[in-house]
Formats: C-alpha cells, sequence, structure tokens
C-alpha cells in the first residue's frame, strides 16, 4: 500500500523505495551523523590557534551536513543490501524495499555506489588528509554490516566511524588534532563520540531484539539484554571521564564542563529515566527531543 502521510506520501511513487532505502522519512539520522562533525568543528576551533570565523564554521557546517546526510543514506542503502536475509526474520525491517522485492539488489548496489560518490565529491577540494580520513569513514560504514555475523560488538565499529569524524572536520578548517599535547585530549573526544553512539544505537537496537536472538544477529542489545541499565550507566560514565580528562588536558572554560560534559549527561541520564521508570513511561515519547537538547548541550561548550 502507497504511504498515507508524511513526505513519502507526496513522492512519485516510482520515487518512494528508493526514498525508503535513505531513510527520507527518518531524518534524525542524519543529525545524529552530523553531530560529531560539528563538535568536530567547534573543538578545531577551540583548540585552533585562533577561533574561526563564524562565517567559516557556517560553510563547513553546511558542507559536512551534505557530506554526512549523503554518506548516511548511502549506508543505510548499503546495510539493507547485506541485512536482507536477517530483515526477512525481523518484525520491523519485513516491509523494507529490498525484502518485499520493491528494488533489487543490484538497482539497491547502483544507488549506494551513487551515493557515495556523490559523498566524496561534496568534499572535492578538501586537503589530502581530510579525504584519507573520509575514506576510513567509509571503509568502516561497509564492513558495520557485517559485523553483525561474527562480534557482539558492531555499535563499536559504527562508533568509531563517527568518531574519526572529528579529524576529518578539523582537517576541514586546516587544524591538526593530532599533533603535540593536541594528541590525547583528541583521542578522549573520539573515544567519548564512540561510546555517545554505542549508547544511542544499543537502545536503538533494544526493538529488535527478540527477533535478533532467533535469527542470530549479534550485538551489544542482545549479548547485554539482561543487563541493559548497567551496560548504559557504564558507557554514561565513560563518555563522562572521556570528556572531563579532555577538559583537564586543555584547561577549558568551567561552561564546557557544565554543557559539553554536565548538560549531555545529565540527558543521557533523563533518556535512561524515560526509557526503564515506569513512573516517566508517560513521557517516553519525548526522549528523541532529550537526545538533541544533550548533543545541542554537547556542541555549545566547546564555543569561546
Amino acid at each position: 500500500m502507497p504511504p498515507q502521510g508524511g513526505l513519502l506520501s507526496i513522492l512519485p511513487s516510482s520515487w518512494v523505495p528508493y526514498a525508503e532505502l535513505i531513510r527520507i522519512d527518518k531524518p534524525h539520522g542524519i543529525f545524529l551523523v552530523w553531530v560529531p562533525h560539528i563538535v568536530g568543528l567547534a573543538y578545531a576551533s577551540a583548540i585552533g590557534p585562533s577561533p574561526a570565523p563564524l562565517r567559516t564554521l557556517y560553510t563547513q557546517a553546511l558542507r559536512l551536513m551534505l557530506w554526512a546526510g549523503l554518506c548516511r543514506s548511502a549506508g543505510c542503502v548499503w546495510n539493507d543490501i547485506v541485512d536482507q536475509d536477517f530483515d526477512r526474520k525481523t518484525a520491523r525491517c519485513r516491509t523494507r524495499p529490498i525484502v518485499r522485492g520493491a528494488v533489487t539488489s543490484s538497482q539497491a548496489c547502483t544507488c549506494a555506489a551513487v551515493l557515495f560518490s556523490l559523498a566524496f565529491l561534496s568534499l572535492r577540494d578538501m586537503s589530502t588528509n581530510a579525504m584519507n580520513v573520509a575514506g576510513i569513514v567509509a571503509v568502516l560504514s561497509l564492513v558495520y554490516p557485517f559485523c553483525k555475523r561474527f562480534t557482539s560488538f558492531p555499535q563499536v565499529v559504527l562508533g568509531s566511524s563517527l568518531g574519526l569524524t572529528v579529524v576529518l572536520s578539523a582537517w576541514s578548517l586546516d587544524v591538526d588534532v593530532l599533533e603535540g599535547g593536541n594528541r590525547v585530549p583528541t583521542i578522549c573526544l573520539m573515544l567519548a563520540i564512540m561510546l555517545l553512539i554505542v549508547f544511542y544505537d544499543v537502545l536503538y537496537a533494544t526493538q529488535d531484539t527478540a527477533d535478533d536472538v532467533k535469527s542470530g544477529v549479534k550485538g551489544m542489545a542482545v549479548l547485554f539484554r539482561n543487563h541493559m541499565l548497567a551496560l548504559l550507566w557504564a558507557l554514561t560514565c565513560g563518555i563522562a571521564g572521556m570528556l572531563s580528562v579532555l577538559g583537564v588536558l586543555l584547561n577549558m572554560r568551567p561552561l564546557y564542563f557544565v554543557f559539553s560534559v554536565g548538560g549531555l549527561v545529565l540527558g543521557l541520564m533523563v533518556v535512561v529515566g524515560l526509557i526503564y521508570l515506569p513512573s516517566l513511561s508517560r513521557w517516553r515519547g519525548l526522549s528523541g527531543w532529550v537526545f538533541g537538547i544533550a548533543f545541542a548541550s554537547f556542541i555549545v561548550g566547546f564555543f569561546k
């Protein structure tokens, strides 16, 4: 049945399967992928020789949004190609275009190749260092779906790819955040982002845990299904620890600790409460907004 509402309902019917492949009706995924890039820009501006002009930050943020959107869309298509056999066994995924036959695997492969090509084209005049990092991010995106078959930690691969975008974004400002005394703080930031993505993706994956156990899909949501709260608190503590070390090493302002550390951690704690505390269950639908506010707080703390 054609979509009855939302953006998909106004598209020509022949476009709808491809729009579904790239998750055009779920733009929050682009925001999730884009946030680490914005953090990278703000971080590079904060520790660079001088703060980047707002116009430069704005221009690079828009360019990286295009890269993030195209790369995320290509990754979604590739994920559906690789996971189609698993999707047939998962209730939430049985209506995806490839599974229901609306798009063939070869058509989807062509779509993914075009999207990845456009993503790299959007970075065409950046430095060689930036392009090399972008290449690593793309490779990790291609590897990620296969990880569900041989490791219970595929989210770490996904998180690592987005953690690397800190370096990519910094190079877009011609700031080397891995040299000298910046190396350890930068690694701390990359690890914090990796843990943050793991936190988000594990929560997202819990909706498929029952199906994943039956079909043999590996993942942290499956591995820690009986200890989910402990895992989420451990991830939150890890994020707080990495960001605190960064702040101390770089002598960041108090506002960094208030917003980038305290605001982010508080937001994650609220999300856990909304999902797992029965007394807050009526507000569970607000968890996405809380994530958004927490991510915004994360970014704000880096600006001088």
